[in-house]
């Protein structure tokens, strides 16, 4: 029943998000940064924004994800609809809720492995943001940047579900190149479970490029690993990303990107597309 339902979850999730919002960030840092101006979203590049939502603006962040993986024998299909809640409670601090949402995985009989289904919701994952320095409110050579502490639970359902607490902490940074062009650099950690191996600590990174075209559109190429780990620990997780957002209004956000995984422990591809809406 679960696989029947999902396909139609997520495009109504996505459709009542921009029914509610009726954005990219603006050509300059000062037009990021002065009172939120323009929604400033985490998606669809895989690095944060050092920014936060503003005090008592709420941002919901939503998309659909389809993944791709053909590595080591195992030929699977995954379906599934990534949501981001973000609440500031001040211009510095925002509260965040994080998950991957439903999710449906399908692979294909291969050797002796037989073909599968599996249906479920990932697990949530609480945060928070600390907006550590603005290069606007303190003009220099040091970057924009923030602290994100994130713990996931384990509430998914079935195979989806996580082992135990799972803390995390990033650190994104913007450096503005120019008015147009903006370079991140995101460093990491995540303290995370295996079920058959136990504890372990897997660093994490991205850097990228990213381009405002003008007041609507804005683009980004991106190199990123979600995880840089032992094999007995899902290995290094490498892939070089590309994507767009469009916004046809200053509190509302379409995006698209492609993720192609560079290791052999990295899906083949990921697609998403997005909307994103600030109130």
């Amino acid at each position: 029943m679960r696989v029947l339902v999902f396909p139609a979850f997520a495009p109504i999730a996505m459709l009542t998000a921009i029914l509610l919002a009726v954005a990219l960030p603006g050509r300059t840092a000062q037009a990021q940064e002065d009172q939120h101006d323009t929604i400033d979203t985490d998606r669809p590049s895989f690095a944060e924004s050092p920014r936060t939502v503003g005090g008592g603006r709420f941002q919901v962040e939503a998309g659909i994800d389809f993944e791709r993986n053909n590595g080591g024998g195992a030929r699977e299909k995954t379906w599934s609809a990534p949501l981001l809640l973000r609440y500031g409670t001040g211009q510095r601090f925002e509260l965040r809720l994080e998950t991957e949402g439903p999710i449906y995985r399908r692979s294909r009989a291969t050797g002796d492995q037989p073909a599968d289904r599996a249906s479920g919701f990932a697990d949530v994952s609480l945060g928070v943001k600390w907006r550590m320095r603005s290069a606007v409110e303190q003009p220099s050579i040091w970057p924009s940047s923030a602290l994100l502490v994130h713990v996931d639970l384990p509430t998914g359902t079935g195979r989806f579900e996580g082992e135990s607490l799972r803390p995390s902490f990033r650190l994104p940074m913007e450096w503005a190149l120019s008015q147009a062009l903006t370079l991140s650099f995101m460093p990491g950690i995540r303290y995370d479970k295996s079920r058959d191996e136990g504890r372990f600590v897997a660093p994490l990174f991205a850097l990228g490029l990213s381009r405002d075209w003008s007041d609507h559109w804005r683009s980004f190429v991106e190199l990123a690993a979600p995880q840089l780990a032992a094999s007995r620990f899902g290995g290094n997780q490498t892939s070089f990303n590309i994507g767009a957002a469009y916004l046809p209004r200053r509190n509302l956000q379409l995006d698209a990107a492609a993720f192609i995984g560079a290791t052999r422990h990295t899906p083949d591809f990921t697609g998403t597309v997005g909307v994103s809406a600030r109130w």
